[in-house]
């Protein structure tokens, strides 16, 4: 019962720990999408401009800013399935602490009248 209860500390620990890491991948998928937002108005405006090397170097940037948004959007499902079931875990662990332990040792007393 002691590594039971032990295991569900743990798993409540990762939850809080996990909670913090979703908000800084939020917050890091924001501030990528607003970089992202930005080249692309400049790429829009260097549009004309006779360095085709810069232009390039801007579209390769832009490229790159939205593949590290799609990676934090998947990060972030992946971080959500797993607290999802970590959470699931917490509630057996709960359940069999608190009703089906009980109930066991309660029967376990009782046939042992």
């Amino acid at each position: 019962m002691p590594a039971l209860i032990a295991a569900r500390e743990r798993l409540l620990q990762l939850m809080a720990d996990s909670e913090r890491v979703l908000r800084q991948l939020e917050a890091s998928a924001r501030e990528l999408s607003l970089h992202g937002a930005v080249l692309a108005v400049v790429t829009k405006l260097a549009g004309g401009a006779p360095d085709p090397a810069l232009l390039d170097a801007l579209i390769q940037r832009r490229t790159l800013i939205g593949q590290a948004v799609r990676q934090a959007e998947l990060s972030m499902l992946q971080m959500g399935q797993m607290r999802q079931q970590a959470a699931d875990l917490i509630g057996q662990v709960s359940s069999f602490l608190t009703v089906t332990l009980p109930a066991l040792e309660m029967a376990q007393a009782q046939g042992g009248r």
